[in-house]
């Protein structure tokens, strides 16, 4: 389980809320997701979002083990302590003089192991000995998936392109499309309606 934890407060919610042009017509999520046989996958979320204003208490929520890389508006955001420093909790604070007030585009790279406890990415053996994952993202726990904002009223539409071993199978609500890529066993690539995180 990951050492970062924490619930969002309704004041944090209505604060966060308050950076966000009042339409959220500019907020999307692009998301690849690499599933991996055993413990960890690892993914790369493009968010894009409209801000009326900056500042230093702006956050992403992510309680997922590691961020591999980050770039804001264009810039890599270097660090030494593989993000540590820019994580309180379940908040992963952005740095406030690489946001600007209209569009952003804010990519993380990250890493993260299955979860075991049904929240988040659950994975499992089941008696047949093959690997199952499933998610659960209510009430807080889209955070344990990928980085996003996890509050309902910020509302938001999805593009995932899943890769995952050739012998497992997705299934999904959404529409799919599937293909072999390089270096990918299998793909499916799902485009959801504007929702929230859960």
């Amino acid at each position: 389980m990951s050492q970062y934890k924490g619930e969002l407060t309704e004041k944090q919610a209505i604060a966060r809320f308050a950076h966000f042009a009042n339409n959220l017509k500019n907020l999307s999520y692009d998301i690849f997701l690499k599933y991996n046989k055993g413990q960890e996958y690892s993914g790369k979320i493009h968010i894009t979002c409209d801000l009326v204003k900056v500042s230093s208490e702006f956050f992403i929520d992510w309680s997922g083990s590691e961020v591999s890389s980050l770039s804001i508006n264009g810039n890599p955001v270097a660090s030494s302590d593989n993000y540590a420093s820019m994580r309180k909790g379940v908040f992963f604070f952005l740095p406030q003089d690489q946001l600007k007030v209209g569009q952003n585009e804010i990519i993380i790279e990250f890493k993260n192991n299955y979860a075991s406890d049904g929240c988040g990415l659950h994975s499992f053996i089941d008696t047949d000995n093959r690997q199952y994952t499933y998610t659960d993202f209510e009430p807080f726990f889209a955070n344990r998936f990928i980085p996003c904002f996890d509050q309902p009223d910020l509302k938001a539409p999805y593009t995932l392109i899943a890769a995952i071993p050739n012998e497992w199978n997705m299934v999904s609500n959404s529409p799919t499309n599937a293909e072999k890529s390089q270096g990918l066993d299998k793909s499916k690539y799902l485009t959801e309606a504007e929702q929230s995180t859960h």
